[in-house]
Order: C-alpha cells, then structure tokens, then sequence
C-alpha cells in the first residue's frame, strides 16, 4: 500500500486554503463527511458526531497544509530531463526507464485523457534504500581501496494527485492527507476489535479444555475410585495444570475488559478518531533531504565533492515504519 490512495473527490479549482486560515464551513462539512463514511459505522450512532468531529478534522487539514507548503517548488519534466536533470538521472535507473514511467503512468494518462491538456503537477513519490558496500576511494593523489561506501537507489515509483495547477495538487494533497489518518484511525479501531475477538476464542478454548480435564477426571474417580487421579493413559493435565490454566484465562479476561472499555459505547470510536486527528505529527511527519551523490550513486561527504550532484527531497514517514521519498513535478506530456 502506497503512503496516499488514490481520490478523485474534494477536488476544488479556487486557492488552497493558507495553514493561519479556517477553511470554507461547507468544504470542512464535506470533509467531516468523509472521515465519518472512513471511520467505524459506530460513529453515526453519536450524537451530533459532526459537530465533534469538525475540529479534530479541521487540525488535521491545518496540520497538512502546513506540511505539505514546506514541499518545494516542482521539479520539471520534459522528455531530455533524464540527461539533463540531475535529481531525475539519480532517481530513474536509465532514460528508458524514466521515459516507460511517465509515458505509461496510469494516473497521469487517464488525467490527460480526462482534462485534455498536456501538461500537469503531481507528487512523485518513491521508495528510497541505501546500502552499505566497499569501494574505490580518491583523495588527490591518494586510491583507498576497501573504503566503506553507502550508495542510494529509488524504486517503486508512483504518481498522485495530478492535477492542473500546483496550487490544486497541493490541496488535493492535504485532502490525502486527512484520508490517511482517517483510515489509519479504522485500522486501529478494528485491530483493537481483533484482538478481544481473538483473546474471547482463546478463553473459550481455555475453559472447554479445562471443563473437559475436569469431566475425566471426576469420570476416572467414579469409575476406579481406588485407582490414582492420573494413571498413564490419562491426559498430562494435573491439577497443577488447571490452575495454571485458571491464572491464564484470569489474565485474558483482564485484557478483554480492558479492550472492552476503550470501545464500550459509540462515542469511544469517535474518541480514538479524534484522538488521532489532534495529534497528527505523532502519526506523519515529514523532513527534508539533502544529499551529494556522484554518478555511481555513492553518497559523497564534504560540501563542495568533484563530479556529485546536489539532490534534494522531503521524505514522509509514519509511526508504522513507512517512508517515501516526495517531490512535486511539473511534467509536461511528451
């Protein structure tokens, strides 16, 4: 799964709203509306879960646009640019590739197909993986051989959001943004619904497997009431056993009414939803890359190496361990 999922709704052609502003009531209620329809059915069931809902949402853009304004000005994309772009050379393996990508790019063809136009901004976005190896290393007059090295690759390319104008993709952006986190926000909800699913079935299973050592043993008293409690072909299970058993099932029905009190009552999913969508930073953050890297894809150290390019990205990263390299692009259809 990529880091935004493609979404064609919210799409609006006015200025982006500015981070400092409050967006318009009617695009704020629409967006309320979707995190609503992401989110756990349960919500509707709050009372005016709108109204409690539109803050929480409204950081949430807030906290997007201000994070997506930091991303820099569109790289441009015309036919030659792997030769003639630095920042694209490092990126695409070879000119074929580059040139496959964005002339084969679903998004990108079906947008053109739709607006008719033949030039747009999206966001490119990438995997991005170094690697340790030995090299070849110069210093003037000096070879070091068995230098440790990093090199960097990109991979998994993917377009999204394009659209007309950078004004627009960086909206649609900060929309993307908010689906994030709401989905993300499910996630959460339904892996907690798991895991008190998965601990009942374990308790069961617990107490039919103690209930049924008890049978049999109770059986073999009745039957041979002069014989021991557990001759040989009896199961292992002692009563050291069951009380063991006893311990782990108290232990599991802890953990359940613990599960069970965080989602109680519909206004408890709200709650993890808003939770969630007031403290955005702590799910997705982004941070700014800079590196020098020579022909070979080695990064370089020093300011001002020979023969290194200065490539520059904003990596976006979340709690759950995902990141992707992102630049805006200019592409003009070719």
């Amino acid at each position: 799964m990529g880091l935004f999922n493609f979404l064609s709704k919210f799409r609006n052609t006015s200025d982006p709203a500015i981070s400092d502003k409050i967006r318009p009531r009617e695009e704020l209620l629409e967006a309320v509306d979707f995190v609503a329809k992401l989110s756990h059915p349960n919500i509707y069931y709050v009372s005016h879960y709108r109204k409690k809902l539109m803050p929480a949402v409204e950081h949430t853009l807030k906290y997007a646009d201000e994070l997506i304004v930091q991303l820099p000005t569109p790289i441009s994309i015309e036919a030659d640019s792997w030769k003639s772009n630095p920042f694209v050379r490092k990126t695409f393996l070879d000119n074929s590739a580059f040139k496959d990508f964005f002339s084969k790019n679903k998004a990108l063809n079906n947008f053109f197909q739709k607006t008719n136009v033949n030039r747009c901004c999206a966001l490119l976005v990438m995997t991005r993986k170094e690697r340790k190896t030995l090299g070849v290393e110069i210093d003037g007059e000096i070879v070091r051989r068995d230098v440790l090295q990093t090199s960097v690759d990109f991979s998994d390319h993917q377009i999204v959001a394009p659209m007309a104008s950078e004004e627009e993709t960086r909206k649609e952006l900060s929309l993307r943004v908010l689906e994030l986190l709401a989905s993300h926000s499910l996630e959460d909800i339904l892996s907690l619904i798991s895991l008190k699913k998965d601990m009942e079935t374990e308790k069961r299973i617990l107490e039919i497997k103690m209930n049924l050592t008890d049978s049999l043993v109770q059986s073999r008293k009745s039957q041979l009431p002069d014989q021991s409690d557990t001759p040989a072909d009896t199961p292992d299970d002692t009563p050291d056993d069951t009380h063991d058993t006893k311990d782990v099932i108290g232990r599991i029905d802890k953990e359940i009414t613990e599960v069970r009190v965080q989602l109680d009552e519909p206004e408890d999913y709200l709650n993890r939803v808003t939770d969630l969508l007031f403290h955005p930073e702590q799910f997705l953050k982004s941070e700014p890359i800079r590196m020098l890297v020579n022909d070979m894809n080695i990064i370089v150290k020093g300011e001002h190496p020979v023969d290194a390019d200065d490539i520059r990205f904003t990596e976006l990263k979340t709690s759950t361990g995902l990141r992707k390299a992102v630049v805006l692009v200019d592409f003009i259809r070719f």
